[in-house]
């Protein structure tokens, strides 16, 4: 085996640089380069155990993207998530004069579901409605809890109210213990069933 060749499977480090690092950069080179070749395995070993430790350390695997909300002055006031697809399946119906909304996240052991304690809508519209429903106001959704991935918020229903309607969500926010809500943005429109 040749004494660059470790140093070479590093990375794609020229034959150029090896030769300069082995000889010293002028200095004359050591009779069987022991040292060296020690020095390099070491750093090896120990790039491999970093990198190792931090995959250990990485959070689990996001679909969505975070980014930071501005307030006055360019301030950071807050966290957004843009969800991805599919990450959160939203289901609507009416029952007994409610509106009942039931939240699931495909995988709850993720971050940033795993981390969240109550959810709630704060941007969202019901369309379908007749003219006279229109002049409603829409039921006042409360937080609910938000475990193991699930949440079911319930409200008023409207009076006349129908099976032909369709809820849209534009904005959700998810609260956890001591720390600022998270915003949850995305666009989700679920058919409203009668049961």
């Amino acid at each position: 085996m040749k004494e660059y060749t470790m140093l070479e499977a590093v990375g794609s480090i020229r034959p150029e640089f090896i030769e300069e690092g082995l000889t010293g950069a002028g200095r004359r080179r050591r009779k069987g380069g022991r040292a060296l070749l020690g020095a390099a395995a070491a750093l090896v070993l120990i790039c491999l155990s970093l990198s190792g430790i931090g995959a250990l350390a990485a959070p689990d695997y996001v679909k969505g993207i975070f980014r930071d909300i501005f307030g006055p002055g360019g301030a950071v006031t807050g966290t957004a998530y843009e969800a991805g697809s599919g990450e959160l399946e939203i289901s609507a119906f009416l029952s007994e004069g409610k509106l009942v909304i039931e939240i699931n996240a495909e995988e709850p052991g993720i971050f940033p579901w795993r981390e969240l304690k109550t959810i709630r809508l704060t941007k969202y519209r019901i369309t379908g409605l007749s003219p006279e429903d229109a002049g409603e106001d829409l039921p006042l959704l409360e937080s609910a809890d938000f475990r193991e991935g699930r949440a079911r918020i319930e409200a008023r229903a409207g009076s006349t109210w129908d099976g032909h309607l369709t809820l849209v969500i534009e904005e959700m926010e998810g609260g956890s213990k001591a720390d600022a809500p998270l915003k949850i943005l995305g666009r989700w429109e679920c058919p409203v069933e009668v049961k």
